[in-house]
């Protein structure tokens, strides 16, 4: 395979990476399950993936991005042994340093003779753990973006996923005690989840007559198609990979907004994530406003550093342009950052 030798990034970070298969015994043969997401720098990405061949499980790393990665990696799996679990190297094969091409996948290790393998897993359970050494940053996403088996597939259809199913679907059951009017829209929902979920509905529910009394909360300053996936994170705990990665950048701050207002911190820091991988030289400036507007100090120190790093490109844009007439106070913070940042690489 010919290898494209493109520019790397120099800093190299070590991180422990899990991945959780349930009802591993079921994975039949040729069917290809993705794993958790790897970013490496803001636009750099790949994945894991497992797949069974003729009683092999071949591990997999797919790399997504447009720039070769050259990964270091120790792969183990959790057993129970001498009364307890413990994380044990796949011996021969735990280790692998390899580079992969641009848009490319590759298998990175083989476990033979799957079905006796799987036989000494606890609980049915594959747990992978990854520990990962490459050139630029990795960064993971929140746990609950983790693989998890989808309800349509009956192969895969546990007490987990027709748990996660039912809670999805309760929302729009007649049975619901309140609605969210967002214009014409109406979202129904449960008091009892939102005020579990959510301290700031928990708030209103007790001091609200009126929105207790009409069971009804209007809503103004977020869009209908983000109420609705805020509400459907409410029932269960996850942000669907479509909603992850097809929303536009607006998109994803109507959802990180309402995450923020109504006090839901698991999902803010998902979108948070979400806006930090995005940050480039068109973007940086309006996620630099939305960090500093909701006091995000994580989100604004990742693009600060951006900034500085590129800052000759981003004074050309428009954006900035703007944020020096509309915002001289954060304009300043910017310039001062990056004045400090020049002079300490000196």
């Amino acid at each position: 395979m010919g290898m494209n030798h493109s520019s790397t990034i120099s800093e190299n970070v070590t991180q422990t990476v899990k991945w959780k298969v349930e009802n591993i015994s079921r994975l039949t043969q040729n069917k290809v399950i993705i794993g958790p997401k790897l970013y490496f720098s803001r636009s750099c990405r790949g994945n894991f993936a497992l797949e069974i061949m003729d009683d092999h499980l071949h591990i997999h790393f797919r790399n997504k991005s447009d720039t070769d990665l050259k990964i270091n990696c120790t792969i183990s799996y959790l057993k129970y042994r001498n009364e307890q679990f413990e994380y044990t190297p796949f011996e021969h094969l735990g280790y692998w340093d390899v580079q992969v091409p641009k848009n490319r996948c590759k298998t990175v290790t083989e476990i033979g003779n799957f079905t006796e393998f799987i036989k000494i897993l606890p609980a049915d359970t594959l747990t992978l753990q990854f520990e990962l050494s490459t050139e630029g940053s990795v960064n993971t996403p929140p746990e609950s973006l983790l693989w998890i088996p989808k309800a349509e597939d009956k192969t895969w259809f546990d007490e987990r996923t027709k748990l996660l199913s039912d809670l999805s679907s309760m929302h729009l059951n007649e049975n619901t005690d309140v609605n969210l009017k967002v214009g014409e829209h109406v979202v129904p929902a449960h008091w009892s989840i939102l005020c579990a979920r959510s301290p700031y509905f928990k708030k209103m529910y007790q001091t609200e007559m009126k929105e207790r009394l009409q069971n009804s909360v209007v809503i103004t300053d977020v869009p209908a198609k983000a109420v609705k996936e805020f509400v459907s994170f409410l029932y269960t705990g996850i942000l669907e990979e479509q909603q992850y990665e097809n929303s536009s950048l607006d998109e994803m701050y109507n959802l990180y907004y309402a995450a923020d207002k109504y006090e839901v911190l698991d999902l803010r820091k998902m979108c948070a994530f979400s806006l930090s991988t995005r940050i480039s030289v068109d973007t940086a400036i309006q996620i630099l406003i939305w960090a500093n507007m909701h006091n995000d100090e994580e989100v604004k120190a990742q693009v600060m550093d951006f900034i500085a790093s590129n800052f000759s490109a981003i004074a050309d844009t428009d954006t900035w342009k703007k944020l020096l007439d509309d915002n001289t106070k954060l304009a300043v913070e910017v310039i001062a950052f990056c004045t400090e940042k020049l002079k300490n690489s000196r």
